[in-house]
Parts: C-alpha cells; structure tokens; sequence
C-alpha cells in the first residue's frame, strides 16, 4: 500500500472554502464524456453527511451502511467495454494527496479492489485520471491529454489567452446635452449664459 500515497511530501491541508473536489469530479465527468474513445459508463458516488432527524437515536449514515452504501467507497467508476471492465478512483481536491490517517477507508478501498485483480487508485487533477486509464489501456480520442491538461488550468483558475483578439477602438463621446439645453434651445441658452 505505499504506492498508494507520496513519501517524500507530507499530506497538504484540505482547502477550506469552495467545493473543489466536486469541481474536479464534474470537469472529469465532461473529461470522459469527450475523451474516452470505447463505448463506456461513468458512474459517480457521494455519501452524505452523517445527519439525526430530530429525536432519532440513528444517523443518516447507519441508514445508508443498511442498503450498502460503505465509507471508502471511491468516489468514481469507469465501466468500458469489452468485458464491462471497472475502473474505480477516488478523488481529492486539485493539489492535496491522500492521508493514510484521514483517507484510510479509501486506501483500504483500492487495495481491496487490487487484491480482486481491479483496477483502482486516487488522483487529485484531470491529467492525473487521464494517465491512470492510460495506464490501465483504456483508448482516448486524439489530443486527450491537452484537454485534461487545459481543464486543469481552468480549475486553477488561470485566464485562458485569446490570441489574435485586438482591444475595440471606442470613439470619443460628446457631451450630453443639459436639461436647459433641452428645454431651451441651443440658442436661447446661447443668450442666457451672455447675460
């Protein structure tokens, strides 16, 4: 399992405001809707927050851990044909690793799924999904890795340069007119501002 996360860095931090990691899960979902070549599914899963209804004495999550929903579960599945290979990885926001203390239903999650012959593991970037199902054989569309790379910058939130767009030429306002001027006409006030 120490393939699982870096050695050399220390896990970052999570970031506090936003929803990066959903941002990430959604720019991966268009990602695979325009990039993967096979005939493929995507499948996303979410567990909620463990909330009580008022007076209960069970939480949300004992009612989930009833129909099978499971922490660790991974955050995505990639399903392609031949054969309905699965493809399971779990996501992290852009820039944090996975922790072996915070994460570890997750780490235990895709070592279960290794052990079963599967394919899984974690990423925290668009390019880092799109070298995993590299890695795992799976077919993309022609220039793939640029797209999963330029979806990255945007999640950055890097401004993307137009090239070739000149700045619009703006001619020079008149003044508007006054309420005087109007009332008046321009030659009456003409003999107004005389006086």
């Amino acid at each position: 399992m120490s393939d699982l996360f870096p050695t050399s860095e220390a896990p970052t931090t999570k970031p506090k405001r936003g929803h990066p990691e959903a941002n990430l899960q959604t720019k991966i979902a268009q990602w695979v809707r325009e990039c993967v070549k096979p005939k493929h599914k995507f499948k996303a899963f979410e567990r909620s927050k463990n909330s009580h209804a008022a007076g209960a004495t069970v939480g949300r999550h004992f009612w989930e851990w009833n129909k099978g929903v499971r922490a660790g579960t991974l955050d995505t599945c990639l399903i392609t044909e031949p054969n309905a290979v699965h493809r399971w990885v779990e996501l992290k926001a852009p820039g944090v690793q996975i922790d072996p203390v915070e994460d570890a239903h997750q780490i235990q999650e895709i070592a279960d799924i290794r052990a079963l012959g599967g394919y899984a593991d974690w990423t925290n970037s668009v390019a880092g999904y799109a070298k995993l199902l590299i890695g795992w054989g799976v077919e993309l569309f022609p220039l793939a890795m640029l797209r999963a790379e330029g979806m990255d910058r945007t999640l950055a939130g890097a401004k993307t340069e137009k090239i070739g767009k000149r700045k619009r030429a703006y001619r020079v306002r008149k003044e508007k007119p006054s309420a005087r001027t109007l009332k008046f006409g321009r030659a009456h006030s003409a003999l107004l501002v005389r006086r």
